[in-house]
Protein backbone atom coordinates (compact mmCIF):
# COMPACT_ATOMS: atom_id res chain seq x y z
CA UNK A 1 0.00 0.00 0.00
CA UNK A 2 1.41 3.51 -0.93
CA UNK A 3 -0.65 5.27 1.50
CA UNK A 4 0.85 8.20 3.39
CA UNK A 5 0.95 6.57 6.66
CA UNK A 6 0.56 2.76 6.04
CA UNK A 7 1.90 0.19 8.24
CA UNK A 8 3.76 -1.40 4.73
CA UNK A 9 5.16 1.36 4.06
CA UNK A 10 6.25 2.14 7.52
CA UNK A 11 8.07 -1.56 7.39
CA UNK A 12 9.88 -0.48 3.96
CA UNK A 13 11.09 2.65 4.74
CA UNK A 14 12.58 1.31 8.06
CA UNK A 15 15.18 -0.24 5.74
CA UNK A 16 17.87 2.04 4.18
CA UNK A 17 17.73 2.03 0.26
CA UNK A 18 20.46 -0.36 -0.54
CA UNK A 19 20.79 -3.53 -2.92
CA UNK A 20 21.65 -5.51 0.29
CA UNK A 21 18.21 -4.74 1.84
CA UNK A 22 15.84 -5.20 -0.96
CA UNK A 23 15.95 -9.06 -0.23
CA UNK A 24 15.57 -8.35 3.64
CA UNK A 25 12.28 -6.02 3.00
CA UNK A 26 10.80 -8.64 0.42
CA UNK A 27 11.33 -11.28 3.26
CA UNK A 28 9.94 -8.95 6.03
CA UNK A 29 6.70 -7.63 4.08
CA UNK A 30 5.92 -11.75 3.16
CA UNK A 31 6.87 -12.87 6.90
CA UNK A 32 3.99 -10.29 7.89
CA UNK A 33 1.50 -10.22 5.05
CA UNK A 34 2.09 -13.22 2.88
CA UNK A 35 -0.44 -15.84 5.35
CA UNK A 36 -2.65 -17.03 3.35
CA UNK A 37 -5.32 -17.54 6.12
CA UNK A 38 -5.51 -13.65 7.58
CA UNK A 39 -5.08 -12.24 3.42
CA UNK A 40 -8.09 -14.37 2.66
CA UNK A 41 -9.77 -12.79 6.66
CA UNK A 42 -8.73 -9.34 5.69
CA UNK A 43 -10.64 -9.55 1.91
CA UNK A 44 -13.36 -10.96 3.39
CA UNK A 45 -13.95 -8.43 5.76
CA UNK A 46 -12.87 -5.91 3.30
CA UNK A 47 -15.46 -7.10 1.06
CA UNK A 48 -18.07 -7.13 3.72
CA UNK A 49 -17.49 -3.68 5.28
CA UNK A 50 -17.54 -2.14 1.61
CA UNK A 51 -21.30 -3.48 1.13
CA UNK A 52 -22.66 -2.79 4.44
CA UNK A 53 -20.89 0.72 4.33
CA UNK A 54 -22.66 1.38 1.09
CA UNK A 55 -25.94 -0.15 2.16
CA UNK A 56 -25.94 2.32 5.04
CA UNK A 57 -24.48 5.45 3.76
CA UNK A 58 -27.81 8.46 2.97
CA UNK A 59 -25.27 8.96 -0.33
CA UNK A 60 -24.07 5.92 -1.68
CA UNK A 61 -21.21 5.10 -4.40
CA UNK A 62 -22.06 5.19 -7.69
CA UNK A 63 -22.70 1.62 -9.56
CA UNK A 64 -19.60 1.78 -11.54
CA UNK A 65 -16.97 2.76 -8.35
CA UNK A 66 -19.20 0.06 -6.42
CA UNK A 67 -18.53 -2.21 -8.84
CA UNK A 68 -14.35 -1.57 -9.24
CA UNK A 69 -14.17 -1.54 -5.49
CA UNK A 70 -15.78 -4.95 -5.38
CA UNK A 71 -13.90 -6.44 -8.68
CA UNK A 72 -10.73 -5.65 -6.65
CA UNK A 73 -11.85 -7.28 -3.70
CA UNK A 74 -12.82 -10.56 -5.79
CA UNK A 75 -9.76 -10.29 -7.72
CA UNK A 76 -7.20 -10.55 -3.97
CA UNK A 77 -9.44 -13.94 -3.07
CA UNK A 78 -9.46 -15.04 -6.48
CA UNK A 79 -5.94 -15.33 -7.03
CA UNK A 80 -4.95 -17.57 -10.70
CA UNK A 81 -1.31 -18.07 -9.39
CA UNK A 82 -2.00 -20.64 -7.02
CA UNK A 83 -2.83 -23.11 -9.79
CA UNK A 84 1.11 -22.77 -11.01
CA UNK A 85 1.76 -24.74 -7.42
CA UNK A 86 -0.76 -27.57 -8.28
CA UNK A 87 1.03 -31.06 -8.55
CA UNK A 88 0.96 -32.12 -11.88
CA UNK A 89 1.14 -35.25 -13.28
CA UNK A 90 0.26 -37.54 -16.61
CA UNK A 91 -2.89 -40.27 -16.43
CA UNK A 92 -1.38 -44.12 -16.57
CA UNK A 93 -4.38 -45.57 -15.59
CA UNK A 94 -8.09 -45.79 -15.64
CA UNK A 95 -9.92 -47.71 -13.01
CA UNK A 96 -13.37 -47.89 -13.91
CA UNK A 97 -16.14 -48.78 -10.82
CA UNK A 98 -18.98 -51.79 -11.18
CA UNK A 99 -21.04 -49.61 -13.13
CA UNK A 100 -18.10 -49.27 -15.83
CA UNK A 101 -18.13 -45.36 -15.18
CA UNK A 102 -14.25 -44.54 -14.42
CA UNK A 103 -13.77 -43.72 -10.57
CA UNK A 104 -9.94 -43.88 -9.93
CA UNK A 105 -6.75 -43.12 -11.86
CA UNK A 106 -2.97 -43.92 -11.56
CA UNK A 107 -1.09 -40.77 -12.31
CA UNK A 108 2.63 -40.54 -12.70
CA UNK A 109 3.78 -37.20 -10.99
CA UNK A 110 7.21 -35.74 -10.00
CA UNK A 111 7.21 -38.08 -7.02
CA UNK A 112 6.15 -40.94 -7.88
CA UNK A 113 2.68 -43.14 -9.37
CA UNK A 114 -0.31 -42.36 -7.16
CA UNK A 115 -3.68 -43.18 -7.16
CA UNK A 116 -6.31 -40.49 -6.79
CA UNK A 117 -10.26 -40.39 -7.32
CA UNK A 118 -11.26 -38.68 -10.77
CA UNK A 119 -13.09 -35.74 -8.71
CA UNK A 120 -9.82 -35.27 -7.21
CA UNK A 121 -7.89 -34.25 -10.35
CA UNK A 122 -8.10 -30.85 -12.18
CA UNK A 123 -7.70 -30.79 -16.26
CA UNK A 124 -5.16 -28.52 -17.11
CA UNK A 125 -6.58 -25.49 -19.47
CA UNK A 126 -4.29 -26.09 -22.57
CA UNK A 127 -4.68 -25.05 -26.30
CA UNK A 128 -4.01 -28.25 -28.01
CA UNK A 129 -1.99 -28.86 -30.89
CA UNK A 130 -3.52 -31.44 -32.49
CA UNK A 131 -1.36 -31.86 -35.50
CA UNK A 132 1.38 -32.64 -32.91
CA UNK A 133 -0.33 -35.05 -30.91
CA UNK A 134 -0.84 -36.98 -34.26
CA UNK A 135 2.20 -37.05 -35.62
CA UNK A 136 3.43 -38.45 -32.25
CA UNK A 137 0.74 -41.22 -32.51
CA UNK A 138 0.51 -40.93 -29.04
CA UNK A 139 -1.50 -44.03 -26.98
CA UNK A 140 -4.20 -43.23 -24.64
CA UNK A 141 -4.36 -44.38 -21.20
CA UNK A 142 -4.95 -48.03 -20.47
CA UNK A 143 -8.54 -48.88 -19.07
CA UNK A 144 -8.01 -51.58 -16.38
CA UNK A 145 -10.72 -54.26 -15.73
CA UNK A 146 -8.77 -56.32 -13.34
CA UNK A 147 -7.85 -54.65 -9.70
CA UNK A 148 -4.56 -55.34 -8.34
CA UNK A 149 -4.92 -57.77 -5.36
CA UNK A 150 -5.04 -55.28 -2.18
CA UNK A 151 -5.00 -57.90 0.59
CA UNK A 152 -1.45 -59.50 0.64
CA UNK A 153 -1.71 -62.14 3.00
CA UNK A 154 -3.29 -65.01 0.18
CA UNK A 155 -3.59 -67.60 2.91
CA UNK A 156 -6.29 -65.98 5.14
CA UNK A 157 -9.92 -65.66 3.95
CA UNK A 158 -10.64 -61.99 5.23
CA UNK A 159 -14.44 -61.06 4.84
CA UNK A 160 -15.45 -57.79 2.58
CA UNK A 161 -18.01 -55.30 2.60
CA UNK A 162 -19.88 -54.85 -0.87
CA UNK A 163 -17.87 -52.05 -2.00
CA UNK A 164 -14.20 -53.94 -1.24
CA UNK A 165 -13.93 -52.69 2.89
CA UNK A 166 -12.77 -55.11 5.17
CA UNK A 167 -15.24 -55.98 8.08
CA UNK A 168 -12.72 -56.21 11.33
CA UNK A 169 -14.18 -58.46 13.58
CA UNK A 170 -15.98 -56.80 17.14
CA UNK A 171 -14.24 -57.98 19.95
CA UNK A 172 -16.10 -58.00 23.42
CA UNK A 173 -14.87 -58.52 26.91
CA UNK A 174 -11.94 -59.90 24.80
CA UNK A 175 -13.84 -63.81 25.49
Amino acid sequence: STKIKSETRELVESFPVTNENYPLAIESLTERYGQKELLIDFYVRELLKLVLNNATKKKQDSLSSLYNKLSTQLRALNDKKKRLHWLLGTVLELFPGKDGIIRLVKLRTEKGNVLRPIQRLYPLELKPNYEQVASENLKGPEVVTEYPELNTDSNKTVPVTSSGREIKPVKRLDL
